[in-house]
């Protein structure tokens, strides 16, 4: 069996990249012939890896791509899209007059924002319409699928994305962060995800404005791309505003795997309080970053009504929360603080092992195989 992968790229910096990265190490153990088709870049590219894919930002792009991907598709079994839009649509161009099976996987935003783009549904009713599988990565994720096109719920499954394992950090390893980063603060809420309105971290931070007066010396960490600078200056302005500034650090890059993991250890909870962008149709689709604080035995805080919520057992791992009720975030950051880090460490560590890449990747193939 031959596989065919189409993504955008395969960087471990991105929810994207990691995913299609996983995959192939896990097809490697598995076995399994392929080969991916990515996003052209700046970045050494992956074995087995052909970036031929022009940059998804104009129509000519979008169709010299279904044609580069017509001619580097032929002779496989299976071709896999990553995403829907636009990567299904490539995906079927490799398919259509051919035994090839198409799957796609529903990631969150962009397998849902354009089903209410006419256009783009009338489009992505055809690939549907070839498609055999389509693997969610939530609950969430399928449901809003579904809602959308009602008639998707006898192809769409759910499949969780694996928990990545980052590097044991050295207690040398955490005390550089600590001194390049300038944190001298406790207790330590930590947030990691591209800093902007979908992500809410301007929310958490007015949670642990509510959270100073108990805890003077609270620090709020935002690790994220601050690329959306007016955000960003949102939080900075609040925090100078509220007499913040020694609470907050936004730390924009992290070079290594290591210092990430450095900063999942140093802190206390974990909270990423999403929102969706109900315009837009945008939305948290998972969140492999709650997995990541599970590693490191850390209590989490996220957002009920999206992709979050199939990240945390509620009460069990840590709490959802309601979206955008900084009251409510507030005090179930304070519930953790109170209880100790540590309390639900037990139950932390039994609820991850339940998400591996090899899973995911042996539910692929359960259903590639399947006639």
């Amino acid at each position: 069996m031959k596989v065919l992968l189409i993504a955008h790229d395969t960087e471990m910096t991105s929810g994207w990249g990691r995913h299609a990265r996983k995959i192939m190490e896990a097809y490697d153990t598995l076995g399994i012939e392929y080969h991916i088709l990515t996003e052209k870049g700046t970045r050494p590219v992956q074995a087995q890896e052909n970036a031929l894919l022009s940059p998804r930002d104009s129509l000519v792009a979008l169709m010299r791509n279904i044609l580069r991907v017509r001619r580097a598709s032929a002779g496989y079994d299976v071709v896999h899209a990553l995403d829907v839009w636009p990567y299904g649509l490539y995906a079927f161009a490799a398919v259509v007059g051919r035994k090839s099976a198409l799957f796609l996987c529903g990631i969150g935003t962009y397998s849902v924002a354009p089903l209410y783009q006419p256009v783009k549904r009338l489009m992505l009713t055809r690939v549907f319409a070839r498609t055999k599988k389509i693997f969610c990565i939530s609950g969430y994720t399928m449901r809003e699928m579904i809602r959308a096109m009602p008639a998707l719920s006898e192809k769409a499954v759910v499949v969780h994305l694996g928990a990545t394992t980052l590097p044991t950090p050295s207690r040398e390893d955490v005390e550089r962060v600590r001194m390049r980063y300038g944190i001298d603060g406790s207790p330590i809420v930590l947030s990691v995800g591209a800093i902007k309105e979908r992500k809410g971290q301007f929310d958490t931070l007015q949670a642990i404005a509510l959270l100073k007066k108990q805890y003077p010396s609270i620090m709020y960490i935002a690790v994220g791309s601050a690329r959306d600078h007016h955000y960003v200056e949102r939080m900075r302005g609040y925090s100078r505003e509220r007499a913040l500034e020694n609470n907050l650090r936004i730390i924009d890059t992290v070079e290594t795997d290591r210092d990430l993991a450095a900063l999942y250890s140093l802190c206390d909870v974990f909270a990423l309080n999403s929102k969706n962008d109900s315009a837009e149709r945008h939305f948290e689709g998972f969140g492999l970053v709650f997995l990541e604080a599970y590693q490191f035995g850390k209590s989490v805080v996220g957002s009920r009504d999206c992709g979050i919520e199939d990240a945390i057992e509620d009460g069990v791992t840590g709490y959802l929360c309601d979206q955008g009720d900084i009251s409510d975030i507030s005090a179930k950051i304070s519930e953790i603080l109170v209880r100790g880090p540590k309390t639900f460490d037990k139950d932390i560590q039994t609820f991850r092992k339940q998400f591996t890449w090899a899973k995911a990747a042996q539910t692929y193939i359960h259903y590639y195989q399947t006639k």
